[in-house]
């Protein structure tokens, strides 16, 4: 025989009792889903009552849905992974107050900052709400509880030190070991004369080593390194100019020269000139 299945959320769906079977997985059915036709239920006493009540006795009949009363269950079944972290933040925090007390605890442990809401209503008052939460406390703020100093340890005896006998003070000695007077650079309320020795001794100048720093040799090295380079190149610069204006003067020198050569070879022919035209006067008269 041939089921015709039926379309989810379709109305006769419902009223099929073979489609429904003990109904636990259709929420939409009609009937009450306790398993069965209704007939079957008023045929079984066990299951509902002379007044038509339903029995839940049928319920936990299975080994499987019964609660277990034993309590002694396995650790590994009693300790979980929430079980585990909340343990070892509570060991955590048992440690941390005995290795810091003095630390805020708030800001130790990461505790729970926010504010809780009361409702409270007190007799002959109107109703109330308030609100707690844990006080910020100054990290400046001294110590609540003094702490007493734990008792230390026996010290051992002292070891004696053994030492040379005490020797005669020799003026040497007393000289290296006499130290001048303090006196003032700037005050001199008695107005006493002092002499520079006195002062000088008193600054304490003498006890000081002077020590010149290297860098004044090289600098001074190096002036004159730059002192001879620009000597050197002054001494050139000097023999240059001078072999210029040798050049100069020998050049002029020619210049002059030539130019007399010529004025006087100028002058001897215009005289040999003069001369002619007077032998020739001479010769026609």
């Amino acid at each position: 025989m041939a089921v015709r299945m039926l379309q989810y959320g379709d109305e006769r769906a419902s009223r099929v009792d073979d489609v429904g079977g003990d109904g636990g997985a259709f929420p939409e059915r009609r009937h009450i889903e306790t398993g069965g036709s209704p007939a079957s239920l008023a045929q079984d006493s066990t299951r509902i009552s002379p007044h038509g009540a339903v029995s839940t006795s049928i319920i936990d009949t299975k080994e499987i849905s019964v609660v277990q009363s034993d309590l002694r269950l396995a650790r590994s079944q009693i300790i979980t992974p929430e079980t585990r972290a909340k343990q070892q933040k509570q060991l955590q925090d048992a440690i941390d107050g005995k290795l810091y007390p003095q630390k805020h605890l708030t800001d130790l442990k990461g505790g729970n900052t926010h504010a809780q809401y009361i409702k409270y209503a007190p007799v002959g008052a109107r109703e109330r709400v308030i609100k707690v939460q844990q006080l910020q406390q100054d990290p400046l703020s001294p110590p609540a509880f003094r702490l007493k100093k734990a008792p230390s340890e026996a010290k051992p005896t002292a070891v004696a030190v053994v030492q040379s006998p005490p020797r005669k003070v020799t003026e040497e000695d007393k000289e290296a070991w006499r130290i001048p007077p303090s006196i003032s650079n700037w005050k001199n309320s008695k107005g006493y004369t002092i002499p520079l020795d006195k002062r000088l001794a008193a600054d304490g100048r003498g006890l000081v080593d002077v020590k010149i720093n290297d860098n004044f040799a090289k600098f001074s090295e190096a002036l004159y390194v730059a002192e001879q380079s620009a000597r050197v190149s002054v001494e050139t610069r000097a023999n240059v100019q001078k072999q210029v204006a040798l050049q100069e003067q020998i050049s002029r020198e020619q210049t002059i020269r030539q130019v007399a050569a010529q004025a006087l070879r100028d002058q001897n022919v215009e005289s040999e000139g003069l001369e002619e035209k007077l032998s020739h006067k001479r010769m026609k008269k």
